[in-house]
């Protein structure tokens, strides 16, 4: 019982590590970013961008170096679930908000379509009568030119616009040895930190006669996505909840596309078919989303709305309960 928990323990480490280290990483890059003058736009799609998901990519990485297909999917899907279903319907429950236009008609049909995308190559049995499932090293290089197709046509948007470059203040920015010790103070920790997620997981499955994708779906998935959670709550807080969206948008594309991108690069995903259930879960959200904007009050989510959101993240959890 002493080894259990002391596992457990260690995997709690390991989050914290990842968290942290994650922070202090980002923290240090948007320095880095002051210390240049680099535009506004290219730190927020950038740098920011990738802090909330930076915990999903790193354990993911660590996942596929070790042959763990099911749980770099697992993490992925279940990320994206919880942000969707979880994250949405606790915002839109606290403080219901409108979506604009380019929200309705270009951001949530962006999302329908990257989950379509994954669906599609992940399926090479069922689609194109092949072997086996697979996300190949080029279908990775496919993932990843969508993914600069999505940040092009962000960043074309934002530039309609127009932005500024950051004002640099001496008395402002943090010195250069102390950004040097954030970037890799943060780097090392947040390794750290995912190669003790991975080694603690794949222990406590093996004690506990877990599957990869029930633990990558609940526990991994959950904490992985703490940061956009604290991301969304802290927009809600200051009425900014457009913003809160923005990052589930932005989290849901970066983990299908390029953090599943980057994985297939390193080495070929085996995919399960049995995610099909999950993906087809988060595809049915984003739908019921876009189609909920125009019922009601239109183009707002409502209470009602929110709470059917998180009706349906308890069912699916119960039902990856039952399924174990």
């Amino acid at each position: 019982m002493g080894l259990i928990f002391f596992e457990i323990a260690l995997l709690l480490v390991g989050f914290v590590l990842l968290t942290y280290g994650a922070r202090y990483l980002v923290k240090g890059a948007i320095e880095l970013a002051y210390l240049y003058h680099l535009p506004e736009i290219l730190i927020g799609m950038s740098i920011l961008a990738l802090g909330t998901s930076l915990p999903e990519l790193i354990v993911c990485i660590v996942a596929i170096n070790r042959g763990f297909s099911d749980m770099v999917f697992s993490t992925l899907i279940g990320a994206n679930i919880f942000n969707l279903y979880a994250i949405l319907g606790l915002i839109g429950l606290i403080f219901p908000f409108y979506l604009s236009n380019t929200v309705i008609f270009k951001e949530i049909p962006l999302m329908i379509l990257a989950t379509l995308i994954i669906v599609v190559i992940t399926n090479d049995q069922l689609l194109f009568d092949a072997s086996e499932n697979v996300i190949s090293q080029t279908e990775g290089q496919i993932l990843l030119f969508c993914f600069s197709l999505f940040v092009l046509m962000v960043f074309l948007n934002l530039r309609k616009g127009g932005f500024s470059r950051i004002k640099f203040e001496e008395d402002q920015s943090a010195r250069k040895w102390q950004i040097f010790i954030w970037i890799s103070g943060g780097a090392v920790a947040t390794a750290f930190g995912g190669e003790l997620i991975v080694d603690e997981a794949t222990r406590l499955i093996q004690r506990f006669e877990l599957t990869q994708r029930f633990f990558g779906i609940t526990v991994i998935a959950f904490f992985t996505s703490l940061p956009e959670l604290a991301t969304s709550a802290i927009a809600v807080y200051k009425r900014k909840p457009g913003l809160a969206f923005g990052n589930i948008l932005g989290s849901t594309m970066f983990n299908f596309l390029f953090v599943l991108g980057v994985s297939a690069l390193i080495n070929q995903l085996d995919f399960n078919k049995g995610f099909n259930f999950d993906l087809n879960f988060f595809l049915f959200g984003t739908i019921l989303l876009f189609v909920g904007m125009f019922s009601g009050k239109m183009k707002k989510l409502d209470r009602w709305q929110s709470f059917f959101f998180l009706l349906f993240f308890v069912a699916y959890l119960y039902f990856v309960w039952v399924r174990i």
